[in-house]
């Protein structure tokens, strides 16, 4: 799975008036655990969130059934009574396609790797019903996610490209039975202004997902033997809102990789900054982004 994030952001900093860098703000992307700070953002209460990507404005979630696309946007809130002293004059829309894994594996075990440690993650997180906000603190990002044996001898493999966003692959061992992987793809969004979501193959064969706030294409499957690159012919079929793979005839006794690509070069990512300040040691404080505001810290050379 691929997206292509198109994040433009300048810092300048100057530490004793001799250094200076540049930067992308929302630029690094990571697999997010979960400690309650995702809870129920993907409007599904069945499907614990077990990992994140957070964009600012466009998320990714993982559960253990699949996985969900969300596209936030504050627009003018067009139901204001002006009347009212407190209605707001902005709100949030907020558009979602899910994706579930028919018939797989309830007990597939997910595997984070290759832990970032250069920099982590703190949250603020709110309980609506007592009104407390606790802190979750050193919050851990990954690199990559593993679905193991999400069907009987096939895993799911979900990487961050260092320059190109998220790529996915599927892997059937040995023994393994392509007919078994079914996408079910359903979709909602909140009713304030223009939402709308529509999914299926285009004219070339691709899948594609269209929102008022983003577009996502998933490229035909490039499907090869494993560590020969030789390649299987292979095309996406979709009935019935369900996503699945046709693959010609394959020896199944060698590991087979299925290698879709996704872009999304048009979702709205924010990379809004709304204010920097520097201390003594050079360090800049970043508070940019929409929903919601986030700060970043950088070191005086420029690191997150």
């Amino acid at each position: 799975m691929r997206f292509l994030i198109f994040a433009l952001f300048l810092i300048s900093t100057f530490a004793n008036s001799q250094t200076s860098w540049t930067n992308n703000f929302n630029k690094e992307l990571n697999f997010i655990e979960n400690k309650g700070q995702f809870d129920g953002r993907n409007w599904q209460k069945s499907s614990k969130i077990e990992y994140a990507i957070d964009a600012n404005t466009f998320y990714v979630f993982f559960t253990k059934e699949g996985l969900s696309y969300r596209f936030d946007k504050i627009i003018r809130n067009p139901n204001r009574d002006k009347s009212v002293t407190d209605s707001p004059k902005r709100t949030n829309i907020s558009e979602l396609v899910n994706v579930s894994w028919l018939g797989a594996n309830k007990n597939v075990e997910i595997v984070a790797e290759n832990l970032n440690s250069g920099n982590y993650y703190s949250y603020a997180i709110k309980n609506f019903e007592t009104k407390e906000v606790r802190n979750e603190n050193y919050v851990n990002g990954y690199k990559k996610l593993t679905y193991k044996n999400l069907y009987n001898n096939i895993d799911v493999e979900y990487t961050i490209h260092p320059k190109e966003g998220i790529k996915y692959s599927i892997i059937l061992h040995p023994g393994a039975d392509i007919s078994q992987i079914k996408m079910k793809y359903t979709s909602n969004h909140t009713k304030i202004g223009s939402e709308n979501i529509t999914f299926g193959l285009n004219e070339i064969e691709e899948f594609t997902i269209k929102t008022s706030l983003g577009e996502i294409t998933e490229h035909k499957p490039f499907t090869f033997y494993n560590n020969t690159n030789s390649e299987i012919k292979s095309k996406f079929k979709f009935e019935n809102n369900i996503l699945s793979f046709d693959l010609e005839n394959y020896n199944k006794t060698k590991t087979v990789v299925i290698d879709p690509w996704i872009v999304s070069a048009s979702f709205n990512s924010s990379t809004a900054v709304w204010e920097v300040e520097t201390d003594g040691s050079g360090n800049a404080y970043v508070i940019g982004g929409e929903t919601p505001m986030k700060l970043q810290k950088y070191n005086s050379a420029g690191t997150l």
